[in-house]
């Protein structure tokens, strides 16, 4: 097999995994057994129209993301040997069914797949044949002369080096930030019952629900326990800092009202009141997957009330319809996506878990989470609160503090690109920039020596990482992502081995 085909082979199979991470994270699929297959694509893939929706950002990645495809495509022998225009077909075709079936396989995952990104990748593959065209007379003379020049040159060594150090810095430079409500995305809906994208329903009944701009005391959560659910007690005994209040005594309609008397009243639209039921005398219970949401912006002078106090206290009056239903499912949240969230407060099987979106938890609030492990949910209508101020938040259920979490841990230059890039990303980003530290260490150590020596330094160079990670950011030493940094660098290293071994024996015959 000639060196260049042999390259690209591997090179496209480094490729296509990264793209099909990057393009069904996070793997979180789910239909909805009362639509078939072609009601769920027709309801989910959106068509012409999203083209007038496309932003700066979905031009770009989609772009990007295929680029490759079409490079390595064109630097194929067997492609490269035919006309250029049907290289270009042959190109255009592989993109857009690729494409395409990513597209349909998104209808199946919280994401917004559309015709719009199947239009950007094929441009992508596109620009990335041209590019590949142009430089495929340099690529046969690079790859004659270059891997033996590189194998033979010593500063690999200190190439390696400046690579990891920038890793370290990248990984483990903490940032100065603070756990308050600065980076809310005050344009978020507020949900209850599900979030925006209805991947996660979660079904019972609602009898009261608050929200408070300050953290409440253990007394004051106790007054409102006493003091019973908005059927039984009109006004709450605790109404300092009520910022929005629903009993749920509307009876029948599709609009659940904001009772605090604001001026500005965040009421709530019941998208199909087919699949909710009122109750008496005051109640709402949730029977199907439907959207339960603010009305356009109505949300937004509300959580600037919040983001501005830095503080908020969540009560919620419910009956699970399963206190053992398999989440986490949110039923109150602040939310337009699974990865894009002010806070959300879910059930997990018998368990409640809450997300809190802050400079040092990230866009989605998932870097620390506060959850009960001894299933509190009983069943039957409980009150549920959850303060949080000055770094501290706790869980409350029948007045009793189930949970508490003390928000410790420092962001570092890596948090603020994942939170830039989206959290599902967190370990393809991780994976992609460690890659070529694996092939960095087996260029410096194999040369001449055993493949195990360039192994235990990539080993090494992840662990010091790693370490100096936990140490100076107080982040967890989460098992999967050290996992997925110990196995990135070992398929590099064995990447490499395939693209470069063949030349170590040209180095040592012109050394010779």
């Amino acid at each position: 097999m000639r060196f260049g085909l042999r390259t690209t082979l591997i090179l496209l199979g480094i490729y296509l995994p990264y793209l099909l991470f990057f393009a069904l994270a996070p793997f979180t699929f789910h239909r909805d057994d009362a639509l078939s297959f072609s009601e769920l694509i027709n309801l989910r893939l959106e068509g012409l129209s999203s083209l007038r929706r496309l932003t700066a950002w979905d031009i770009w990645t989609n772009v990007l993301f295929f680029m490759p495809l079409g490079l390595l495509a064109v630097l194929l022998p067997s492609v490269a040997s035919m006309r250029s225009m049907r290289q270009m077909l042959l190109v255009a075709g592989t993109a857009a069914l690729l494409s395409i079936g990513i597209e349909v396989t998104q209808t199946l995952l919280p994401r917004q797949p559309s015709i719009a990104d199947v239009a950007c990748n094929l441009l992508g593959a596109i620009f990335g044949a041209v590019l590949g065209i142009e430089i495929r007379p340099a690529w046969k003379t690079l790859w004659v002369d270059g891997p033996a020049r590189l194998m033979k040159n010593r500063s690999r060594h200190l190439v390696l080096f400046v690579y990891w150090t920038g890793l370290c810095l990248l990984f483990c430079v903490p940032l100065p930030r603070v756990a308050d409500f600065s980076n809310w995305d005050t344009a978020l809906r507020l949900n209850l019952g599900n979030e925006t994208t209805l991947s996660r329903p979660w079904q019972g009944e609602f009898h009261g629900v608050a929200l408070y701009e300050r953290a409440l005391s253990r007394d004051e959560v106790r007054a409102n326990l006493f003091a019973g659910p908005p059927a039984v007690m009109r006004t709450p005994p605790v109404t300092e800092g009520l910022v929005a209040r629903y009993d749920f005594s509307e009876g029948v309609g599709i609009t659940i009202h904001d009772r605090v008397g604001s001026s500005h009243p965040v009421d709530l639209r019941i998208e199909d009141p087919f699949l909710v039921r009122w109750l008496r005398p005051q109640g709402l219970a949730i029977l199907g997957s439907t959207s339960i949401a603010s009305v356009l912006d109505s949300a937004g002078l509300l959580q600037e009330r919040l983001s501005a106090a830095g503080a908020l206290s969540l009560e919620v009056w419910l009956v699970p319809a399963d206190a053992r239903q398999p989440g986490p499912n949110p039923f109150l949240s602040s939310s337009n996506r699974v990865d894009l969230r002010n806070f959300t407060l879910a059930q997990d099987a018998g368990n409640l878990v809450w997300w809190l979106r802050t400079p040092l938890t990230g866009l989605n609030g998932r870097k620390e989470e506060l959850r009960t492990l001894h299933q509190p949910l009983t069943g039957a209508l409980q009150h549920l609160v959850i303060t949080y101020a000055s770094r501290i938040a706790a869980m409350y259920v029948d007045g009793i503090e189930q949970a508490r979490l003390v928000l410790h841990r420092k962001p570092g230059l890596f948090d603020a690109v994942v939170d830039g890039i989206g959290p599902d990303y967190m370990m393809g980003v991780r994976s992609a920039l460690l890659f070529p530290f694996g092939v960095l260490s087996y260029l410096s150590f194999s040369h001449g020596r055993p493949m195990w020596r360039a192994l235990v330094a990539a080993m090494t160079g992840v662990g010091v990482l790693e370490a100096a990670r936990v140490l100076i950011l107080n982040a967890p030493a989460e098992g999967a992502l050290i996992a997925v940094s110990v196995g990135t660098v070992l398929v590099a290293s064995l990447a490499a081995s395939a693209l470069f071994a063949p030349f170590t024996s040209l180095v040592s015959l012109r050394t010779s």
